[in-house]
């Protein structure tokens, strides 16, 4: 450090010191006891110090550009925080005294906090919205799974009453023609319905109700005549 070139003392416990630098440091204290407080630079900077004699450490620099600076840590450390620009722009900093680099300010900590929350829950909203599209997917394999051994049984149902009444090959023709009829209009139901499950089973019964009344009607088989 510099020795002054004058010291200019106060009733006030005041006092100023000038180097041959240029700086200008004031000195608050009894004489031997005084602490640095405040430093003109001979730049035209300014810098405000804190803390007992040999210890002070900077916690505010006021830079010719007008921008202010906020300083914490021991002396010899200190390390920069926060800036305020002229134009009122407040930037934050993190970092060794140094090396601080610029880093969001709370605030905008707080939104992206906010946003990432949000992103989640939209995450969250569409795995549920999937889990629940399988689980109907599931569902209707299920319900369809049931429909088809139901429509099997009815007209298989039907199918044996032809045996006993007209024989096996018209039964063996009615069934053919039940089952192709009756799974035709239910896959035709499927896609106009737009894959509605309680559209679909009562669609089902309907036609499983139509093709059983179909099997009970009597019909004539058309039978080769045999020659004379």
């Amino acid at each position: 450090m510099l020795a002054p070139l004058l010291v200019l003392a106060q009733p006030r416990q005041i006092s100023f010191s000038v180097f041959r630098s240029g700086d200008l440091t004031t000195f608050e204290g009894e004489l031997g006891d005084e602490r640095k407080v405040h430093t003109v630079l001979a730049s035209g900077d300014e810098v405000y110090f804190d803390g007992e004699r040999l210890a002070e450490r900077k916690v505010v620099s006021v830079l010719r550009s007008g921008e202010v600076q906020k300083f914490q840590g021991a002396r010899g450390v200190e390390r920069k925080v926060r800036a305020v620009l002229p134009d009122g722009k407040t930037l934050f900093f993190e970092g060794e005294a140094g090396s601080e680099r610029e880093v969001p300010s709370p605030r905008e900590c707080e939104e992206h906090a906010t946003r990432s929350e949000r992103r989640s829950e939209r995450r969250s909203e569409r795995r549920s919205e999937h889990e629940r599209e399988r689980a109907s997917v599931e569902a209707t394999s299920e319900n369809g799974a049931a429909l088809l051994a139901l429509g099997v049984a009815v007209t298989a149902l039907a199918a044996l009453g032809r045996v006993a009444t007209r024989g096996v090959v018209f039964a063996a023709e009615s069934l053919v023609g039940m089952m192709v009829t009756q799974y035709v209009l239910l896959l035709a139901a499927w896609v106009l319905i737009g894959g509605s499950v309680l559209l679909l089973v009562v669609l089902a019964l309907l036609v499983t109700v139509a093709a059983t009344v179909f099997a009970a009607l009597p019909t004539e088989s058309v039978r080769p005549r045999a020659r004379k």
